[in-house]
């Protein structure tokens, strides 16, 4: 390959020429008729294809940096994984990039140097958050996960504009309530507080809280909902006493576990139904909400909230006769 400095200048920057030499003869085929198909030429085509992956910041960062090759081989050996070349991981979109670096800063790639000397410490609490023990992952991970903890260093309006512009394309399976929830848990390592959830409904009781948010696709009468247990008071409750719960019934109002937070119970008059259970301290619903005049008033969002707490803390009083428990 050969590369020299055309004299050619646009406003910004000069540009360079590069000759190719051995490609194999069907993938020259594929390019020809790709740029045939595309009515540009081939060096048009080749142009777009460098300027995808190389016109990124960040990908090129997580290419040639050694920090992060090193980084990247330490969350390996923590999880027990295998790292794949970072060649073969496609670039963030255009979107993610701009958002990334307005979001954070990110100017030059000293910028980058300095958020992953300053998070590198909590790589291995990001990897436990989102990572398999053994998954394989691509080079360069290590890098996206320091920008990760970056987020949850910044201010409520920040972390939620990240939810807006990035994590919130991550999958289906990831909602804001996981977002916040790890934000958080990285908050708590850095002694800083909790950041704010932009939720419509919340209530707290003695051993678990309620938040309910406006579901993820706009759709009407869908609400996501997020228990918790308030761990300062059922820590030393006994494991079986916080196994299953009932749903309360709420007027208007349809609550259903998620996958995995449901579980059958079956009620004193003998009748099958579904109860709900917590997994690592939370649990996770959907609430689906209507208002129509032949079922009467719908209860609050709020009212809903405090049923669910309800349900919760009923059960349990008993044990604070004997645990103590913080009411705050």
């Amino acid at each position: 390959m050969n590369i020299h400095t055309s004299s050619e200048q646009n406003e910004s920057q000069g540009t360079v020429s590069v000759s190719l030499k051995g490609i194999p003869t069907d993938q020259g085929q594929a390019l020809k008729e790709v740029a045939k198909a595309r009515d540009i030429n081939q060096s048009a085509l080749l142009r777009e294809m460098v300027n995808a992956s190389m016109g990124s910041i960040i990908h090129v960062f997580c290419l040639k940096s050694p920090l992060v090759a090193s980084l990247d081989q330490d969350i390996a050996q923590y999880n027990g994984s295998l790292v794949l070349p970072a060649w073969n991981a496609a670039p963030p979109a255009p979107q993610f990039e701009a958002a990334y670096r307005d979001l954070l800063g990110i100017r030059t790639e000293d910028d980058l140097t300095r958020i992953l000397l300053r998070n590198a410490q909590y790589l291995r609490m990001r990897t436990s958050q989102v990572m398999p023990r053994g998954q394989q992952f691509y080079g360069g991970t290590a890098l996206y996960f320091a920008l990760f903890c970056d987020v949850a260093r910044r201010d409520d309006q920040t972390i939620e504009a990240f939810w807006a512009s990035i994590a919130r394309f991550w999958g289906q399976w990831y909602r804001r309530q996981d977002y916040y929830q790890q934000i958080n848990q990285l908050r708590s390592v850095l002694d800083l507080d909790p950041a704010e959830r932009l939720y419509q409904a919340r209530a707290k009781g003695v051993y678990s809280q309620a938040e309910i948010f406006e579901g993820e696709d706009g759709e009407k009468g869908l609400r996501q909902v997020l228990l918790t247990l308030r761990t300062e008071n059922t820590r030393a409750l006994p494991a079986d006493a916080i196994q299953l719960f009932t749903l309360p019934i709420c007027n208007g109002h349809i609550l259903t576990p998620d996958p995995g937070y449901g579980a059958p119970l079956i009620f004193p008059n003998n009748v099958l139904g579904m109860g709900f259970r917590f997994r690592e301290e939370s649990c996770s619903l959907h609430c689906y909400s209507v208002e129509a005049p032949q079922i009467g008033d719908t209860q609050t969002l709020t009212e809903v909230a405090v049923e669910l707490v309800r349900y919760v803390d009923e059960p349990l009083k008993a044990y604070a006769s004997t645990i103590p428990v913080n009411m705050l």
